[in-house]
C-alpha cells in the first residue's frame, strides 16, 4: 500500500472542490482506502462504509478550516471533475454546515 501523507508539504495546484470519477494518486491527501465516503482535512481524515449525516457534520465543524493556506479559492486541477461544488454561504465558507 503507497501511503501519503494528509499533512506537510502537498503540490501546489489541488483539485477543484466537488465530485470526481478518478483523481491521480500524485493529488491524494492521504490513500483514503476506497470507502464509500471519506472526509480529508488539514491533518484528519473520516472514512465510513456508510453514511451518517450527524458524524459528518461534526467532523466538519470540528476539523473545517484549519489548514495553514488561508485561501478563498478554489483549486486550478479539474480533469475528470463530475460535478464541481457549489459555494453555500459565502467565498470564505465562514459558516460550517449552515442549517444543520
Amino acid at each position: 500500500m503507497c501511503i501519503i501523507t494528509f499533512s506537510g508539504t502537498h503540490r501546489p495546484l489541488w483539485p477543484r472542490y466537488g465530485e470526481y470519477k478518478f483523481v491521480p494518486r500524485q493529488r491524494w491527501v492521504h490513500n483514503l482506502e476506497a470507502t464509500p465516503l471519506a472526509l480529508v482535512t488539514w491533518g484528519c481524515r473520516l472514512t465510513m462504509s456508510s453514511v451518517q449525516p450527524s458524524i459528518v457534520k461534526n467532523f466538519i465543524k470540528q476539523h473545517g478550516l484549519q489548514g495553514p493556506e488561508k485561501v478563498s479559492r478554489d483549486g486550478q486541477y479539474d480533469l475528470g471533475l463530475k460535478d464541481p461544488a457549489k459555494i453555500i454561504t459565502d467565498i470564505d465558507d465562514s459558516v460550517l454546515c449552515p442549517g444543520s
